[in-house]
C-alpha cells in the first residue's frame, strides 16, 4: 500500500528493483523461460535468500539472488521488474551490481552506488 521512493541510502531501502526490457528474438525459442537475478555487493559476495540457490553457467553453477518465470512469446516483454527484498543486515554502502540471466547467457548488467 506504501508508495515507492526511489531511494540511494543504504540502510533506508527496504527492497531493491530491477527493471528490464526482454527484447524480441526470433531465434530464440518460445515458452516457459526463468529470469535469475544476481545482486553483487560491494564486498564481492552475492546476496542470497540463505538457501543458497543456483543455476547453470558456463559448464558450472552459478547462485543468484531471485528469479522469476515468464512465457516468452517471441515478443519483446517491456517493463519487467525484479525486486529483491533487503537483508536483514540492510544493503551495504557502495556499489552494486545487478546481473540478469536467461537462457544460461549473460543479457544485462547495471549498477547502483548506494551511499
Amino acid at each position: 500500500g506504501k508508495k515507492e521512493k526511489v531511494n540511494t541510502k543504504a540502510n533506508k531501502i527496504e527492497k531493491m528493483r530491477a527493471c528490464f526490457t526482454l527484447s524480441e528474438n526470433p531465434i530464440t525459442e518460445k515458452g516457459a523461460k526463468t529470469i535469475y537475478v544476481r545482486i553483487v555487493g560491494p564486498d564481492g559476495k552475492v546476496l542470497t535468500k540463505g538457501r543458497g540457490e543456483e543455476f547453470q553457467f558456463e559448464g558450472g553453477s552459478m547462485t543468484y539472488s531471485t528469479s522469476m518465470d515468464i512465457d516468452y512469446t517471441g515478443s519483446a516483454i517491456e517493463d519487467l521488474c525484479i525486486y529483491y527484498p533487503a537483508p536483514a543486515t540492510g544493503f551495504q554502502a557502495g556499489k552494486n551490481t545487478v546481473e540478469i540471466y536467461v537462457d544460461k547467457a549473460l543479457i544485462g548488467t547495471n549498477s547502483v552506488t548506494l551511499r
